[in-house]
Parts: structure tokens; sequence; C-alpha cells
């Protein structure tokens, strides 16, 4: 039997022009024409995973081109790529809060985790917003991630909503991302090396050639510290 964990979900609610669930199943193809989102999915998955310190410097890299503009805020804020004397317009420009998680099941289908990151931005001046990763050891629908507003309206819950959610299915609210992505990567979870995963992943999903093999090797197949090779040499 297969011992790998796969994703089966993503979570996308105010994430540029997505505001929904997704499911992932199978061999999966992002299609679209240029500028229908695909490298906003992608951006998701790896700013979970890797961060957004290291996904900072990373994102819309899969796209066209390997210059980008884009940025954290204007994923959450919904950069509208137009300009009024010289500000950056925003769809959001009042506020926002942002949900994006990746869920993942085990071979058994029996245990199932989902880690993500919230991000809540309470005018378009604000330049870096307020992150709050978490970590939900049970599947999440998109309904969870909402809040009856006053008017009747779902809206994206409040964090305290949204704790008291998380709490009452076991998981948890980090302080940090570096907990979160300490946590994350425990053998006990998605078990993974995260100093590789961090250096790989973003090259990996730019979908750019390295110079050579050997660049591959020392970047990340190899110890960051030297190889001894004295005794070889030696012998």
């Amino acid at each position: 039997m297969s011992r790998a964990i796969r994703l089966t979900k993503l979570h996308a609610l105010n994430w540029y022009g997505y505001r929904d669930t997704l499911p992932v199943r199978g061999n999966l193809v992002l299609a679209g024409v240029t500028g229908s989102g695909k490298s906003i999915l992608m951006d998701l998955l790896m700013l979970v995973l890797v961060g957004p310190e290291r996904a900072h410097h990373h994102i819309n890299r899969s796209a066209p081109g390997s210059k980008t503009d884009r940025t954290i805020k204007g994923y959450c804020l919904l950069d509208t790529k137009r300009e009024e004397n010289g500000q950056t317009q925003y769809f959001h420009d009042k506020g926002v809060t942002t949900y994006i998680a990746a869920e993942f099941t085990w071979p058994d289908g029996k245990r199932v985790e989902t880690w993500g990151l919230r991000f809540e931005f309470r005018s378009a001046a604000e330049n870096d917003g307020t992150t709050t990763p978490f970590f939900c050891p049970a599947p999440l629908e998109k309904l969870d991630f909402l809040t009856e507003s006053e008017d009747g309206k779902p809206r994206m819950s409040p964090l305290g909503a949204f704790k008291k959610l998380i709490d009452a299915k076991g998981g948890r609210l980090f302080s940090s991302p570096r907990e979160y992505l300490r946590d994350m990567a425990n053998p006990s979870h998605l078990n993974f090396n995260k100093d590789v995963l961090q250096r790989l992943l973003p090259s990996a999903m730019s979908f750019t050639n390295l110079k050579s093999f050997d660049d591959f090797c020392r970047q990340f197949v190899l110890p960051a510290e030297a190889v001894p090779v004295e005794d070889v040499v030696s012998s």
C-alpha cells in the first residue's frame, strides 16, 4: 500500500478572485488562458507549505516571465492593477480577511490534517496585515470559514469565532509562522525536511531551468557543509 500523504483539498477564501473550496483528486490539471488564475492557486499551495517569509520572493514565478509585482497584500485585497494619483487601487480597499489552506489525507483515508494561514488587513493602508497560521486535525469545508453577520449574510469569520471552531476540532492557532512550519514538518505530521522543501519547492514551481545538474545537486541534494574527501583522496 502507498505511504504517500496526498493533497485532497484547497481552501481559497478571498484569495484574489477566488472565494471557494476546491477538491483535489487524482491527476489534476490546472488549465486556462493567460490570466485565468492558475499561478494564483500554485502560489497558495507554496505559501501554505513554505510560509510567508520564504514565499514572498517567489510569488507568481510560475506565470509567464520571471518577474512579478504581485504580493500577499495584493492577493488578499485584490489588486485591480490600476492606480489613482500614484496609489494602487484595491477591490477590498476597506480591509479584508483571507483564509488559505491545504488539506492532506493519509493513505488509509481516515487521517486528515488541514494546514493554513489567516490574513487580516484592516485597510488598504496596511502593508503587512496580521498573519495567523493554523492547524486542524480534521477536514474543513467552506462554511467553516464563514460566520453569519448581523444582516444575515455569511462573512469571513472573525479571529475569535475561528479560534473557537479550531479549538473544538482539536487544532490550534500559532503565534508565528516559524512555529507553524516547525510543527507541520514534524514526523508526526507531514514529515518532510523543512530546509530542503523551502529551497526546492519555490524553484520547482517557477518552471525555470537551473544552469546545470551540478547546481541542482549543490543546492538541493548535497549537505550544506563541505563533504570530507581527504580519506578518499589519500586512499
